[in-house]
């Protein structure tokens, strides 16, 4: 019965380990997509004082301007659930672990 009880902590530590291994990776991911936006953003600014004032062409990329910044809080408030969906997550893992633990004193 220890034996197994050892095992589901190993498993749990790999579960924990794993985790963090693909937080760390979206992190990064959204890291660069935030750069990308950022930069695509600056190209918009740039273009649309190019072409002021009172043209339609300024006027379309104020439109792609828009849709880029609600991009960029849709990818904020993507990044807050993440986390919130991690941070769920290991107190999961805690949780057991804390359980195996205790089991494991029982012994």
């Amino acid at each position: 019965m220890e034996k197994d009880n050892e095992d589901s902590l190993e498993i749990v530590s790999k579960e924990r380990e794993s985790l963090r291994d693909l937080e760390r990776h979206l992190y990064r991911e959204n890291d660069d997509f935030e750069s990308y936006i950022y930069e695509h953003r600056s190209h918009l600014n740039n273009v649309i004082n190019s072409y002021r004032p009172d043209s339609r062409i300024a006027d379309i990329y104020e439109e792609r301007l828009r849709i880029s910044r609600k991009l960029e809080n849709d990818l904020f408030e993507f990044r807050d659930e993440l986390q919130a969906h991690f941070a769920r997550k290991l107190d999961e893992l805690d949780e057991r672990e804390y359980d195996l633990k205790n089991k494991e004193d029982d012994y």
